[in-house]
């Protein structure tokens, strides 16, 4: 088991999971993409494991990415969990969109109670939970995978060099499914922009404009944690 901040979740196996079958009605969900209509179908190709209304989306991690997550998942209507270590990040999520805010520190088993308690209170479904990895850190994938559900999916977006150790027949188990994602689709973009004209997604707070001369000072204040923005430089 890891002894990371992100409360060692690899240490629990499928088994430790209800594995209780998806409902009916969540089934034919899950597996309706034959009899959907084209444009219904092109969505789902275009956004695979995104959030609709009134699933539980869990995102892990409250970066920059994660933050803009909360947002997006927020404005699909679901309900929505931020997961960090950072106390500060957490309040940031909170202002942005996120319902519940969790210590990623908690034991696994305890902050996966919370979600469950919450999903409940929330109204939302007990499985098919939609999970975003944005840590991009060892630890914060292996809790995502740790908290996939029945029908439920992993969208991982963060990136690290560190190899995981994760039990894939998790997603057999839980006729889950997995995705990774670089960048977003060109396509997709006036949707994106959209999202930020009508309100629904901020961005001021979360950016700030430097001068392209001061660069060498300001990535030397984001390599050592000085600004919690994403920075814009400006020649």
């Amino acid at each position: 088991p890891s002894q990371s901040p992100y409360a060692g979740a690899p240490s629990y196996s499928a088994g430790s999971v209800s594995r209780k079958p998806l409902s009916t009605e969540r089934h034919r969900e899950r597996h309706r993409d034959w009899q959907q209509d084209p444009q219904e179908l092109e969505s789902d190709a275009a956004h695979p494991g995104s959030a609709r209304q009134g699933d539980l989306a869990v995102v892990i991690g409250c970066g920059g990415v994660g933050t803009y997550a909360v947002q997006v998942a927020r404005a699909a209507g679901a309900f929505v969990a931020a997961v960090d270590i950072d106390t500060a990040k957490l309040e940031r999520a909170k202002e942005f969109g996120a319902s519940l805010t969790l210590d990623a520190k908690t034991p696994f088993k305890e902050l996966r109670g919370a979600l469950q308690s919450f999903a409940k209170n929330a109204g939302a479904p007990a499985d098919g939970w939609r999970v975003l990895e944005t840590s991009g850190s060892k630890p914060g994938q292996e809790l995502a995978w740790g908290l996939l559900t029945p029908g439920g999916s992993l969208s991982v977006v963060g990136f690290t060099p560190e190899p995981s150790q994760l039990k894939l027949s998790n997603l057999m188990a839980f006729d889950a499914t997995a995705y990774g994602n670089w960048g977003c689709d060109p396509a997709l973009y006036p949707e994106a922009l959209a999202l930020v004209a009508s309100g629904a997604v901020r961005v001021r707070g979360l950016i700030r404009k430097e001068r392209m001369a001061d660069a060498p000072r300001v990535i030397e204040a984001v390599h050592h944690g000085k600004i919690a923005e994403r920075v814009v430089l400006v020649p």
